[in-house]
């Protein structure tokens, strides 16, 4: 990663992060594409990388820059933590220029959405079942909120209900302009990068291809029953999490 810092020396200056927080098939994808577009910003898929003192915040940057060497260095730069085992050190978040966006979808759609992935690319992993996405789901929105409670300043932090950005596309795109401040407005059209659907680097279904915000169907999932008990389970987690980051951010636009 040396020869990133000769041929870009200006990766050493201290930049913006923007980290989303959220949780699988929760329209990350769409998320990173929509800011990713942006010529200010850098980053547009999950980097599954931990960020533990400043000297990971320059690992996000040589990273990128290693795997996107044509890619000039941006203002801001934008990762995504859907998974717990990739901490966030509260200290840095505390102490260093973050922006963090918080970004639930509702408990249903979103267990037979990782259903439905895991049962098409590993139908042996426990995610394929109905009860292992719904254990991920309630275990990832409690470690969501534990991460949210350690947080001094709420000011720098967002919250996004998911399901804005396809149904209320324009007022989402506008909501995080103003509010990650950012000069350029962002379109609803978006690029498509070296690594768009490609596996493990985000939604890998043809909709990402679509290079726009396109709605899904909405009966794709009706081979996959969730029990009335354990919906209820989920939803109990899902608003309880979701009220408290409400409140708790400075900036918020539900559906």
């Amino acid at each position: 990663m040396i020869g990133e810092i000769i041929n870009k020396p200006l990766i050493l200056i201290p930049s913006k992060h923007i980290f989303l927080i959220s949780h699988m098939r929760a329209n990350t994808s769409l998320f990173g594409h929509l800011i990713g577009s942006s010529n200010e910003v850098s980053g547009y898929y999950e980097m599954h990388i931990g960020y533990y003192s400043w000297k990971s915040l320059y690992r996000q940057k040589l990273l990128y820059h290693s795997i996107h060497k044509k890619e000039p260095v941006t203002k801001y730069y934008f990762d995504k933590i859907l998974h717990s085992e990739h901490e966030i050190n509260i200290e840095l978040v505390n102490n260093y220029n973050f922006n963090i966006i918080f970004m639930l979808r509702e408990p249903e759609r979103t267990i037979k959405s990782i259903c439905k992935l895991y049962r098409r690319v590993d139908s042996k992993n426990k995610l394929s079942s109905v009860e292992g996405a719904a254990d991920y789901y309630i275990n990832r929105l409690l470690d969501i909120e534990l991460f949210a409670d350690k947080i001094d300043d709420y000011q720098r932090c967002v919250y996004l209900d998911a399901e804005c950005l396809i149904n209320n596309t324009d007022e989402s795109l506008f909501f995080l302009k103003e509010t990650l401040n950012l000069k350029e407005k962002l379109s609803s059209e978006y690029k498509q990068f070296e690594l768009t659907g490609k596996k493990k680097f985000g939604d890998s279904s043809l909709n990402i291809n679509a290079g726009h915000v396109i709605h899904p169907d909405k009966n794709k999932y009706g081979d996959i029953i969730i029990d009335p008990n354990l919906t209820k389970k989920c939803e109990d987690v899902y608003f309880n999490v979701r009220n408290k980051l409400v409140n708790k951010c400075q900036y918020h636009l539900i559906k």
